[in-house]
């Protein structure tokens, strides 16, 4: 039946060039009515076409704004018709979150009638996404005039934006925890000793200097406060991420992406939880080096959104961004390099900077974010297996964290 509608307007159309053709080499009267009855039904079918877009009304949200990957999020539609005449055939094209290919709706409205539907949209991997309808064909019930509608052209419509969080593991554990602990016992606590960054203020307490009493703070607060000092904070795990675009295609470069966020979520939460501080750096954003810290775990669900949204697109290579951050490897106290890059030419300008920063009490590891295998549980192979064997020989610790895997099959590797 589809394949009959779809090769019966260019018959429709190309008789009617004929019944024309024919009028205008014979002369006949019957030929030019044809033609003209034909053509009219045509503009007939084109009115209510146009009448259905002009009239076209719609409610659409989603469940939730934010939503964790592998979970699933309602995408509810109301298509309203409160004109007394009918809907042609609808065909709607909706976006989903984890797949390039649109879901289709197909029917039809009476007069004063709605139709609502409730779709379940999957959502595997963390990103940023734009669901809900992007195009209306509008299909006379003649089949002879199709009218593609892109509401995305409309300057009022906003499709409904879902944001997927990557996952993470709780309770894992992670390398370095217990030589990085030491030594972040001291960190963060006030003190009175002014030849440390000034942190904050506090109440007058008798006995206090006179030359520490901020005079400003004291006018706003209506009594007289003090300058505190605190102990510098120096960040003891860095975590470098490399958000430059992931070399597989489609789908595999969304799994290596989420499995790079899953990670470093992972790594984040386990040395939060234990108290110890952690600086990221990427090279996404205005800047060569885009840095942000963490000290406890309140700081986690913020990074975490940040990790759910950004766009695997830097501009800054890798390399460049490990020259120009230099200062920050130096004064960490463990190092993990987390990327998507495991081919020849993205590798090989990287070994040498990254195995200058792995020395004795400051070891430097690298996470190669990698697409699912075809069958779960397979070793890594070809393009894979030569990044992290080429990390390993220059003396690094590299291990494979495959989308969809749990963090402990992960480290035995």
């Amino acid at each position: 039946m589809t394949r009959l509608l779809r090769s019966w307007r260019p018959l429709y159309y190309s008789l009617a060039g004929f019944f024309l053709l024919a009028g205008l080499t014979s002369g006949e009267r019957p030929f030019f009515v044809l033609f003209l009855a034909q053509i009219l039904l045509a503009l007939a079918a084109l009115l209510v076409n146009l009448y259905a877009a002009w009239t076209f009304s719609f409610l659409q949200q989603t469940s939730t704004s934010q939503v964790l990957h592998g979970d699933q999020v309602h995408l509810q539609l109301q298509i309203h018709n409160e004109k007394v005449l009918p809907y042609p055939l609808l065909r709607i094209k909706i976006n989903q979150a984890e797949d390039p290919e649109p879901a289709r709706l197909e029917f039809n409205l009476a007069p004063h009638s709605q139709r609502d539907f409730d779709l379940l949209l999957q959502c595997p991997y963390r990103g940023r996404y734009l669901v809900g309808m992007a195009v209306i064909d509008f299909i006379d019930c003649f089949n002879l005039v199709r009218l593609p509608f892109d509401l995305r052209r409309l300057p009022y419509y906003r499709m409904p934006e879902v944001l997927i969080l990557p996952g993470f593991e709780t309770g894992v554990i992670v390398p370095g925890q217990a030589q990085v602990r030491q030594a972040a016992a001291h960190v963060a606590r006030p003190s009175d000793d002014n030849s440390e960054p000034y942190a904050t203020v506090r109440p007058y307490q008798p006995g206090d200097p006179k030359r520490e009493i901020h005079w400003k703070a004291s006018l706003r607060q209506q009594t007289l406060m003090t300058r505190q000092y605190g102990q510098a904070i120096e960040p003891q795990v860095l975590l470098i991420l490399d958000f430059s675009p992931p070399v597989q295609p489609g789908r595999l470069a969304w799994q290596a992406a989420d499995a790079l966020c899953s990670a470093a979520c992972t790594l984040l939460h386990a040395y939060l939880r234990q108290q110890i501080p952690v600086r990221l750096i990427s090279n996404q954003g205005p800047h060569l080096i885009e840095s942000r810290t963490a000290q406890s775990l309140q700081d986690f669900e913020s990074l975490r959104t940040w990790l759910g949204g950004i766009p695997f697109a830097a501009p800054v290579p890798l390399a460049d961004l490990l020259r120009k951050g230099h200062a920050l490897l130096e004064s960490a106290r463990l190092i993990f390099l987390l990327t998507t890059a495991h081919e020849k030419d993205s590798i090989e300008p990287l070994l040498p900077l990254i195995a200058r920063q792995n020395r004795p009490g400051r070891p430097c590891q690298v996470i190669l974010a990698l697409p699912e295998s075809a069958e779960r549980g397979t070793t890594p192979t070809g393009s894979d297996t030569f990044g992290l064997n080429r990390f390993r020989q220059t003396g690094l610790k590299a291990l494979a964290y495959r989308y969809g895997q749990p963090w402990e099959d992960q480290v035995k590797g």
